[in-house]
């Protein structure tokens, strides 16, 4: 989200209208992302669960056999796409 507000920020200045010209789209659901002008549209992500997620895997594979490569481990997170102001649909014309 931060790189999408300083991105925001960069377009402002160079007269470019978001989102009017140009939709932005950050990363995380950030409090100065809600808090913008325009608010920023953001993949919402659980960074606490990915968090836990990542050390419990981690510990798993510390802990699971010495001998042999640790097996390989997929998994899946539910993201979301959060819709405010800085993204708008594409005309069909």
């Amino acid at each position: 989200d931060l790189v999408a507000l300083g991105l925001i920020e960069g377009l402002r200045e160079r007269g470019v209208d978001v989102p009017g010209d140009v939709s932005v789209i950050g990363v995380d659901d950030s409090l100065p992302g809600r808090l913008s002008r325009p608010k920023l549209t953001t993949i919402t992500m659980p960074t606490a669960a990915a968090g836990r997620m990542a050390v419990d895997l981690l510990l798993g594979t510390i802990a699971g056999p010495a001998a042999g490569a640790p097996p390989r481990i997929t998994v899946r997170l539910e993201t979301g796409l959060l819709i405010r102001e800085s993204t708008q649909r594409v005309s069909s014309s």
